[in-house]
């Protein structure tokens, strides 16, 4: 299969390409980095898809519990450990946080995580996010993170393709060019970059009352601000998450839940009528 821009319409030249399969909802994604311009290109290019691979990745990372990780945060519902980078110490170190959501459903967490409109209610680690793009499971997300006091805040564009299982739920995340916010757009913000970030979504028991959440993240920050700023900011947020969370599902969780109900009665009626009808 040969793809590239046809050179029509508004910022032609692509810098991602998306394939989904319209039978089984499946998406190929293909996060080349670069424009694909024909008018720009003189050399073949290799564009690598997100796929299987990256899931065996993550879930490899989360069953590991060498000596290698460190813990270095731990609270009663979370354990944040880190793990230097195995290719060189220039590189950041991986950051895995377990989470315990105590009296969050499965499904309510898979959805405060994953869908980027609910989660930018709750989750006040965020100033600005904003969806770019959707293609089935599929999206390209701009969000700025608010930095501690005196650092400058960060932004990220990133490409997420959820992956739904039978016993657990993986969002899969890297960043990526895209011309809308641009690398070299002049902001207040440093433009930070994670070649690894996943979150695996849980149920606890049969899900129904609670879930665990394993996030792993490989973020370069950028910037001058000091290692272990960097380092505390990372592994803090992911606690910071489950306050946040709490605290909104405690406010809206029940009238969202009482709301899904009535939609999924208002369903069944229609559908019955119908039968009737047919």
């Amino acid at each position: 299969i040969r793809i590239g821009p046809d050179h029509t319409g508004w910022a032609s030249p692509w810098f991602l390409v998306a394939v989904e399969d319209p039978k089984t909802d499946d998406v190929v994604v293909f996060t080349c980095n670069r424009s694909i311009d024909t008018e720009k290109l003189n050399s073949p290019h290799i564009y690598y898809p997100s796929h299987t691979n990256d899931v065996d990745d993550l879930l490899a990372l989360e069953a590991d519990s060498s000596e290698d990780w460190k813990l270095v945060k731990k609270t009663k519902k979370a354990m944040i450990f880190r793990k230097k980078s195995p290719e060189n110490d220039l590189v950041p170190p991986i950051i895995k946080a377990d989470l315990h959501l105590q009296g969050i459903p499965y499904k309510t967490a898979v959805q405060y995580f994953t869908d980027w409109e609910v989660r930018q209610r709750w989750d006040k680690t965020f100033g600005v996010v904003d969806i770019l793009e959707k293609i089935g499971k599929f999206k390209v997300v701009y969000c700025s993170n608010k930095m501690p006091t005196f650092c400058k805040n960060r932004d990220m564009v990133l490409a997420c393709l959820d992956h739904p299982g039978q016993q657990y739920h993986i969002q899969i995340m890297c960043s990526i060019l895209h011309p809308v916010v641009p690398q070299n757009l002049k902001t207040n913000k440093i433009r930070a970059n994670t070649s690894s970030f996943g979150i695996i979504i849980r149920p606890v028991d049969d899900g129904t009352q609670s879930s665990k959440v394993t996030v792993i993240t490989q973020v370069d920050l950028k910037g001058s601000a000091p290692k272990f700023i960097k380092n505390g900011y990372l592994e803090n947020n992911p606690i910071k998450w489950i306050k946040m969370m709490k605290k909104y599902y405690k406010k809206h969780g029940h009238e969202e839940e009482a709301g899904a109900k009535d939609q999924g009665t208002t369903e069944s009626i229609n559908n019955n009528v119908d039968d009737v009808i047919a």
